[in-house]
C-alpha cells in the first residue's frame, strides 16, 4: 500500500470527505490488502480483478451482506481511480468486477450524514457505559455484525495482537473479522475499562450491561436508537 497515505490525505483534504467516511475507506482498504498479503501480493500494480473477485467470495462466504460488500467494492474503486489519476497504474482492476445483487427486501439504513454525526460529533463519555456504547456502534459500522452475533462476543474472541476478532454466525459458522487501527483503539479503550469494572474472564461476554451480565437484543436496540435520535 505504497500510496495509501496519500489517498487518505486526498479524500480528506481535497475531496472534503468526512472523518467518518475516511475511516470507512481506511478500514475497507486495510482489510482488502490484508487479504492480498495472505496470497503474497499486496502491491497495487499487481492486483488483478481475479483477486478482487476472490475477496468478494470470501466476504460473502463469511456472512457479509451484499450491501456491506458493495460498499467495500466502492472503496476499492475509488482508491484505484486515485492511483490512475496520479499515474501509478494504468488500469482499474475493479472495473471488471460485478457487484453482488442487493436484496429486494427494503433495508433499514442510516444516512451517511447521520453516521458522521453519530461517530464524529457525539460525546459518549469516558465512563464504562459511554465507552461501551461507542464501541458497540463502531462495531456495527465497521463489521456489519448482527445484534445476535454482537451480544455473543466473548473476551477470547478479540485478538488485539493479531488484529482480528472471531464471530460466531448462523449455523455456528465462524468468521474472522480484521480490525483497523482506529477500530481496535476504540475496542481496547472499552476493554480496559470493562476489565477494571468487572474483571477479566476470557470466557466472559465482551459487551455487558452495568451489572456485568450479558446484554440482550432489546438493550442493544435501545442504545442504537437513543444515539441515532440525538
Amino acid at each position: 500500500m505504497r500510496h495509501f497515505g496519500g489517498f487518505l490525505q486526498y479524500i480528506r483534504y481535497i475531496k472534503k470527505y468526512s472523518a467518518h467516511t475516511v475511516r470507512s475507506y481506511k478500514t475497507d482498504l486495510e482489510q482488502f490488502f490484508a487479504f492480498c498479503s495472505l496470497n503474497e501480493e499486496a502491491d497495487e500494480a499487481g492486483i488483478s480483478h481475479q483477486q478482487i473477485r476472490s475477496w468478494i467470495v470470501c466476504l460473502m462466504d463469511s456472512g457479509e451482506t451484499a450491501r456491506t460488500v458493495n460498499r467495500k467494492i466502492s472503496s476499492l474503486k475509488t482508491y484505484f481511480k486515485y492511483l490512475i489519476r496520479e499515474g501509478h497504474i494504468t488500469m482499474n482492476p475493479v472495473s471488471k468486477v460485478l457487484t453482488p445483487k442487493m436484496s429486494k427486501k427494503l433495508p433499514v439504513f442510516v444516512r451517511e450524514e447521520a453516521m458522521d454525526h453519530l461517530l464524529d460529533d457525539i460525546q459518549y463519555g469516558t465512563d464504562y457505559e459511554g465507552l461501551r456504547n461507542r464501541a458497540i456502534l463502531e462495531t456495527f459500522y465497521n463489521t456489519g455484525i448482527r445484534i445476535s452475533e454482537l451480544i455473543h462476543l466473548k473476551f477470547r474472541d478479540i485478538d488485539f495482537d493479531q488484529m482480528v476478532f472471531k464471530v460466531l454466525g448462523k449455523r455456528n459458522k465462524e468468521r474472522m473479522v480484521p480490525l483497523s487501527q482506529d477500530f481496535a483503539s476504540v475496542l481496547q479503550q472499552y476493554a480496559q475499562v470493562r476489565q477494571q469494572t468487572f474483571g477479566l474472564d476470557p470466557e466472559g461476554w465482551f459487551f455487558v450491561n452495568k451489572k456485568g451480565t450479558q446484554l440482550n437484543p432489546r438493550s442493544v436496540y435501545r442504545i442504537a436508537h437513543h444515539f441515532l435520535s440525538m
